[in-house]
């Protein structure tokens, strides 16, 4: 997998829909990259994509995060449209 492809594999996962993103600062995710690009690669491969309950539970826990740091960003700059498109895409 070449670095492009994790690149954009990462913001898949962190952001739902970021196709719809325009002119969203990629702040949080650079400094998640940064927090992160010296782990070993292996070390998420060694799960087998099984996701244990503490990694499901963490997931779980930053979904929460983004959720409530989405809706806060969305009030603050008055995006009610931003807010119909989330409240969609909720399942």
């Amino acid at each position: 997998m070449t670095a492009n492809q994790v690149w954009d594999s990462l913001l898949t996962l962190v952001v739902a829909d970021i196709d719809e993103q325009k002119g969203a600062t990629a702040g949080g995710l650079y400094a998640f990259y940064e927090a992160n690009k010296e782990q070993d690669p292996g070390r998420h491969r060694a799960n087998g994509g099984s996701g244990s309950g503490d990694t499901r539970a963490k997931l779980k826990e930053l979904q929460q995060e983004m959720l409530s740091t989405r809706t806060a960003l969305e009030t603050a700059t008055g995006d009610p449209g931003a807010q119909a498109a989330r409240q969609g895409c909720r399942s």
